[in-house]
């Protein structure tokens, strides 16, 4: 199976959401349709937040990622080295989705305004 994965930042000023992160990242896993958000304080988190994700949820409902997708849109450190590594090391192929359509990405970024209100206590 695969994951979707997307970076969600506050637009204008460079605002703090909770415990000085700044941004969020989503990974949607396609086999169960669960959401799950961590929240950073740098875009540069990604790669460790993804290989935390994969190690955390490898296997986890019967589901390996072995042979799967990992799909990204065009963020440039989400195309990262460390990524890349990452998916070679689980078994995943890392695809761009399309910048404009991809239905996942959409639901990523819903994830992540959903989490930034839970976790800012403003759902």
């Amino acid at each position: 199976h695969g994951a979707h994965h997307a970076v969600e930042q506050p637009r204008g000023k460079l605002q703090t959401i909770a415990n000085n992160a700044r941004m969020c990242i989503t990974f949607l896993d396609e086999a169960t349709g669960f959401l799950t958000p961590h929240l950073m304080e740098f875009k540069s988190q990604s790669p460790a937040m993804f290989e935390r994700y994969l190690v955390e949820n490898d296997g986890r409902h019967n589901n390996k990622f072995v042979g799967g997708v990992a799909w990204t849109d065009n963020e440039r450190v989400l195309n990262s080295s460390a990524i890349k590594a990452s998916c070679i090391k689980h078994g995943l192929t890392l695809k761009n989705s399309c910048e404009y359509e991809p239905p996942a990405r959409l639901q990523a970024q819903f994830g992540n305004i959903l989490a930034v209100r839970r976790d800012t206590g403003t759902v």
